[in-house]
């Protein structure tokens, strides 16, 4: 924990703890020494709140406090990538089994494509407004949440209700703090996309898929520039995917059985898991990490 953040937590915490006692904590050597070391105002508090933290057992709380919150952020992310495995049994049971890839790629991607979408205009409007991170990630907001119903469960003490109050000011009122929730909403949702490409690698290898779309109002050559924009993408990336014409033989009813084309259906499948999904995810954290170390 960087030391500025935790003289802001002790500050706060300790402002909190003299506020739930109605009575300020004073003890008069501290009192004087924080007179004696702070240049300014704010830095005699400072120097007064991390002596007196030290005294009443607020370090301890608030250091505490901050191992529960990255234990239930762990926990949440152990969960993402259940849920991410999870998803996978999109792909249906069956031998062989067949999937529409459409339907399939719909489900993997699109979710994870809206969060995206919802966490750049977030940015830029943040951006525009010149104030800094404005919004925090739900999933971050959440994980505040069970912690927040953990704490109330538990009938905290004075000194653990006041850290915990603290961490939940500096996570929600703070630029540097909603820059952390977004993250552990970014990190959800990377875990989740990983668990996803895992139970998808797991089922495509265990189990025999072919791959095939259909459609109505759409024809061939439709679907053909459809997913051939997907797998000219994806196949920059070195994947092997499935050509014009494998396209046009997966067509329901016209499917004949082809191992090296169902190979190819699942290797554009993972491939496109990782290129369209995974990676720009982690693009997103990236850029998240390097906003927190500007607002830090």
């Amino acid at each position: 924990m960087r030391a500025s953040i935790q003289s802001y937590l002790l500050a706060e915490a300790l402002r909190y703890l003299e506020e739930e006692a109605a009575t300020p904590q004073s003890v008069p050597d501290i009192d004087k020494q924080a007179i004696a070391a702070g240049a300014t105002f704010a830095d005699r508090i400072l120097v007064r709140a991390a002596n007196l933290a030290a005294a009443t057992g607020l370090v301890s709380a608030v250091r505490q406090a901050g191992r529960r919150l990255r234990f239930i952020v762990m926990a949440l992310l152990v969960l993402c990538f259940g849920i991410g495995v999870g998803v996978t049994h999109a792909l249906p049971e069956g031998l062989p089994a067949s999937a529409n890839v459409v339907s399939l790629l719909a489900v993997l991607l699109l979710p994870n494509l809206v969060s995206l979408l919802l966490w750049l205009g977030l940015s830029i409007a943040a951006l525009l407004q010149r104030s800094g991170q404005k919004a925090s990630g739900w999933l971050g907001e959440q994980s505040l949440a069970l912690y927040t119903l953990l704490e109330r469960r538990l009938q905290a003490d004075s000194n653990r209700r006041a850290a915990g109050r603290a961490w939940r000011g500096f996570l929600t009122g703070t630029s540097a703090g909603r820059l952390r929730l977004m993250l552990i909403s970014q990190l959800c949702w990377t875990s989740l996309l990983i668990g996803a490409l895992t139970g998808c690698w797991w089922l495509l290898v265990i189990r025999q898929v072919d791959f095939v779309w259909g459609s109505t109002l759409l024809t061939t050559a439709d679907v053909q520039s459809l997913l051939g924009s997907l797998t000219r993408w994806v196949s920059a990336f070195g994947f092997t995917v499935p050509s014009a014409d494998d396209i046009a033989v997966s067509r329901l009813g016209t499917l004949v059985s082809d191992p090296d084309l169902r190979r190819r259906w699942g290797i554009f499948v993972l491939g496109a898991l990782i290129s369209l999904a995974l990676l720009p995810r982690l693009f997103a954290c990236l850029l998240n990490i390097l906003s927190i170390s500007r607002w830090s």
